[in-house]
């Protein structure tokens, strides 16, 4: 460091610092959540909770507020709907499967092509491997792509609570990253609630992206996921 002043000296340290804390990390996968992240829509929140507190009450026998109160009281704890009816006593995939029959989210969820164009220009011009991982069963996620336009094939991994245990648990998240044949440090997860399922994705290494609200420590946050390809193209 011959001929450099000492604020200098100090400046090259700290920049080497970071090179060491923060190397670039070259993403191979891109993980999405859905619900909540490739789309938003209050109505069909609120047609699918609706549905979802019939069904726990016809399954287990109750009137409409029992289950409704049953059902809240639970999530106050677990935080997802999936783990709760599992505390209760429901198999979830005979759930969603039963659940899946009841809702239309057609009615509610409009086309997003600006979506299906972004997935498309990461599988074909980025080469990114494509996942997307959801509490809900796997024909429900199809009903949810179909009104979206997007179809399932554009993923090449898909986790659903058919195949792994709901989030926030790691199941999913290891069989992501083994399906995808790609490192946790190599993908990014990005989805819409922080303590549900973007924490763990970043507890387990992965780089995260917070879509619409702004809460938890992720890497990066953006309003849109169409906004996505500003972080992968800085």
């Amino acid at each position: 460091m011959y001929g450099l002043s000492e604020f200098e000296k100090d400046t090259l340290s700290i920049f080497r610092i970071l090179l060491d804390v923060c190397p670039s990390r070259k993403i191979e996968a891109v993980v999405f959540d859905i619900d909540g992240t490739l789309y938003r829509s209050e109505s069909y929140e609120i047609h699918l909770r609706d549905e979802i507190y019939k069904l726990v009450a016809e399954v287990l026998g109750l009137e409409l507020d029992k289950a409704v109160e049953k059902l809240e009281s639970i999530k106050k704890v677990t935080r997802t709907v999936t783990l709760s009816i599992e505390l209760m006593g429901i198999d979830r995939r005979e759930f969603y499967d039963k659940l899946s029959r009841k809702v239309d989210p057609r009615s509610h969820i409009k086309p997003r092509p600006e979506v299906r164009k972004l997935l498309e220009r990461l599988r074909k011009d980025k080469k990114l491997k494509i996942a997307c991982h959801t509490n809900s069963g796997k024909l429900l996620l199809m009903k949810v792509l179909d009104a979206l336009g997007i179809p399932l094939e554009y993923f090449d991994v898909v986790v659903t609570s058919d195949t792994a245990p709901p989030k926030p648990l790691r199941d999913g998240y290891i069989l992501l990253s083994k399906l995808l044949d790609t490192s946790f440090d190599k993908i990014m997860y990005v989805g819409d609630r922080w303590d549900v399922e973007v924490k763990v994705a970043k507890l387990l290494g992965m780089i995260t992206v917070m879509v619409y609200r702004r809460e938890g420590n992720p890497d990066y946050y953006i309003e849109d996921v169409i906004e996505l390809e500003k972080i992968l193209d800085p």
